[in-house]
């Protein structure tokens, strides 16, 4: 189990003549995430201003994001809109 998720949204393609048919994906940008944490999620956005700079993450009104200790994944989609959960 993991203590916090996060779900980025980031545009995706595949990589020309790749024959393993991988993605590449847009990492430096911003764009909006979900963070699912103890059974409840906030939704925000995540900002990487450069290959060096660490990824922040941030709620609806510009806040910082606390993360509990413990495990982090994160999971890029390329639209929100396919994550379900209940």
């Amino acid at each position: 189990a993991v203590k916090n998720l996060v779900v980025m949204e980031t545009p995706m393609w595949l990589i020309p003549d790749d024959p393993k048919h991988r993605l590449d994906m847009k990492d430096v940008s911003e764009g909006t995430m979900i963070l699912f944490q103890n059974g409840s999620f906030v939704r925000g956005k995540w900002k990487k201003k450069s290959e060096a700079a660490e990824l922040q993450f941030f709620d609806s009104t510009d806040h910082d994001l606390t993360f509990l200790p413990g495990k982090t994944w994160i999971a890029m989609l390329d639209d929100l809109q396919k994550l379900t959960f209940f």
